[in-house]
C-alpha cells in the first residue's frame, strides 16, 4: 500500500485525472499513515508523535538532559514515559540513568508536571489533509473554488475521502477553512493567495 502512496509525480497525473480516482488516492494515503502511526490522528496525537519520537531519540543523545526537564516540562516527561516504555517492549536494557527515573517516577517522588491546558487539537489530521491538497495542486487541481464553480476542487476531493472514513471535517467549507489558514501559516500571504487561486491544468 505504501508503494502506491510514493508514485512518481508524472504517473500520478494520469493516474488522478477523475473527482474517484484522487477520492480514493486520498483515502489511501489517509489509512497509509494511520497504520504507520496509530495515534497521530487523535486529539493530541501530533504531540503525542513528537513526545515518541523524542523519547527514543533520547536515549542516545540527550537523555540525562530529558530526563532532568521531565519534573517541569510535560512534553519531556512524556517522552521519558514513553521511552521507557519502548526499550521495556523491546526488551532492551535502558541506561542507568532512565532507570534511576523510572523508578524514582513509580515510587512518587518529584512532581509530575501538568498536560498543557485546553483541548487536544487534530493538528495531525489537519496537517495531513492540507499536505494532500497540496500535492493535488502540484498535479494540476485547483486547491478551492467559490460557490459559482461547478467543477470540483482538491478541498472537495479531502472533504469526500474525509466524509467515506467517517473523519471531520467532512465538508468542503470545513476542508477549505483549514487549507486557508494552513497555507497563510505555512508562508505570506501573497505566497497563499497565490496557491489558492492556481488553476488545473
Amino acid at each position: 500500500m505504501t508503494d502506491e502512496i510514493f508514485k512518481s509525480r508524472e504517473e500520478w497525473i494520469l493516474q488522478l485525472t477523475t473527482f474517484e480516482s484522487a477520492v480514493e488516492w486520498a483515502k489511501t494515503s489517509i489509512t497509509t499513515i494511520q497504520s504507520l502511526y496509530p495515534r497521530l490522528f487523535e486529539p493530541g496525537g501530533l504531540e503525542e508523535a513528537y513526545c515518541q519520537q523524542d523519547g527514543r531519540q533520547a536515549f542516545k543523545f540527550r537523555g540525562e538532559y530529558l530526563a532532568e526537564m521531565a519534573s517541569t516540562h510535560y512534553p519531556s516527561h512524556r517522552a521519558m514515559m514513553l521511552g521507557c516504555a519502548y526499550y521495556i517492549r523491546e526488551k532492551k536494557q535502558p541506561p542507568d540513568w532512565a532507570l534511576e527515573w523510572l523508578a524514582s517516577y513509580l515510587e512518587g517522588n518529584g512532581p509530575v508536571p501538568k498536560p498543557p491546558r485546553g483541548a487536544p487539537n487534530m493538528k495531525g489530521l489537519h496537517d495531513h489533509i492540507c499536505r494532500l491538497i497540496d500535492t493535488l495542486v502540484d498535479l494540476g487541481w485547483v486547491a478551492t473554488r467559490n460557490d459559482a464553480t461547478a467543477k470540483p476542487s482538491a478541498c472537495d476531493v479531502l472533504a469526500e475521502a474525509l466524509l467515506q472514513m467517517k473523519l471531520k471535517p467532512a465538508t468542503f467549507e470545513g476542508v477549505k477553512g483549514l487549507f486557508v489558514q494552513w497555507t497563510k501559516d505555512n508562508g505570506d500571504n501573497e505566497q497563499a493567495l497565490k496557491r489558492l487561486s492556481k488553476k488545473k491544468h
